[in-house]
Order: structure tokens, then sequence, then C-alpha cells
């Protein structure tokens, strides 16, 4: 015979909240500056829905997303980088929604879209779940 265990009603269960991070979250110029080719164009040509990503801080400054070879494949908005960054500790998954494809030509700043190394990118849609309270 098995016995049935269940949790006291002293112990914590761990509630998560769900977000997805919109566009103006996404650094979407971010991969653009990288040339044809480049393993980030590469990593994110295999990302596909359900994949699961890691969010850290990127040496210098920013905050990146985190392919599963540690490739990071995207970068927060300053924005969303000020939302997230003490929040780090508390995400526990974060899941790519979508790919979407973006080009030179929808970057209203010129100087920018003479900076970018190819014409074409892809940028990750991201849900990150994280927990309660923070």
């Amino acid at each position: 015979m098995r016995e049935l265990k269940q949790k006291s009603a002293t112990e914590s269960v761990e509630l998560l909240n769900y977000e997805t991070l919109g566009l103006e979250d996404i650094h979407l110029g971010f991969p653009g500056r990288f040339p044809e080719g480049s393993e980030i164009h590469i990593a994110l040509g295999r990302l596909s829905p359900g994949d699961k990503l890691t969010m850290r801080t990127v040496e210098g400054s920013g905050v990146g997303l985190f392919d599963r070879d540690e490739l990071c494949v995207g970068r927060l908005s300053r924005k969303a980088e000020e939302d997230w960054i003490d929040r780090l500790p508390a995400v526990r998954e974060i899941r790519v929604l979508a790919m979407i494809s973006r080009n030179a030509e929808q970057d209203v700043e010129q100087t920018r879209r003479d900076q970018y190394r190819v014409s074409e990118w892809e940028i990750p849609v991201v849900e990150v779940v994280f927990k309660d309270g923070c």
C-alpha cells in the first residue's frame, strides 16, 4: 500500500509570473550589426517556438538573451534592461514564442541603417517566467 504524502500548509509554493517581451523590449537592430553567415544569424535560424533561452548581463553593458550554446542571440532594449536588470535572479525560464523578420529599411534612423551589415535578420519574441513578487 502506498501512502499519500501531502505538502503541509506551511510549505510555500513558488508563484510564477509570465510576461511576453514585446518589440519595444528587444533591441531590434542588434543582429543586423553582424555580417551574413555570422554565428548569431545561424543560431537565430535554428531557433523555433518552444526553445529555451537564458537572460543575463553581457560583458561591458546590457542584458542579453542566450541560446543553449551560450551564444547571445538578442539584447534587451535600454528600457527593458532597466526593467529586468534587478529581476534577473528571479527569472526561471525564457521560451521562444515566435521569430519575426526585420530589415534595415524598417529603421527610421538613416545613420543606423548605414551601420547594418545585412539587409534582413530575425528577432526572437520571448516569454519570461519569473518568481512572484520580483
